[in-house]
């Protein structure tokens, strides 16, 4: 059973009160964002997020939960699989994808 985490604000909108989370972690440790999407770097312009993550990864070929996704991302961000700690929405592409590539990783609820 993986971890579970919900992350909602006053307003039940999780933009707000996951940005907040964002800049707090990154005080800490480096923040990457990893996913199928390849339009996310546009989406996150227009949000004015792009600058809040040190990473960027579009993972298309092949794209998570491909166990390859999860080495490039270790890659990209120069962290054993081991130390890098994998949070998502999808129980079966991140949670479970991550595990099979040797992550730790919890699961962000968004409902």
């Amino acid at each position: 059973m993986p971890i579970r985490l919900s992350i909602l604000g006053s307003t039940g909108s999780i933009g707000r009160s996951a940005l907040e989370v964002v800049r707090h972690l990154r005080r800490q440790v480096p923040v990457a964002i990893c996913t199928n999407n390849m339009f996310i770097e546009r989406e996150l312009s227009a949000l004015g997020w792009i600058d809040e993550f040190d990473h960027v990864v579009v993972a298309l070929d092949p794209p998570k939960p491909h166990p390859d996704a999860f080495a490039t991302l270790c890659s990209v961000v120069n962290i054993e699989p081991e130390h890098l700690l994998f949070v998502g929405d999808s129980v079966h592409s991140d949670v479970r994808g991550a595990h099979a590539a040797g992550l730790q990783a919890v699961w962000l609820d968004r409902y």
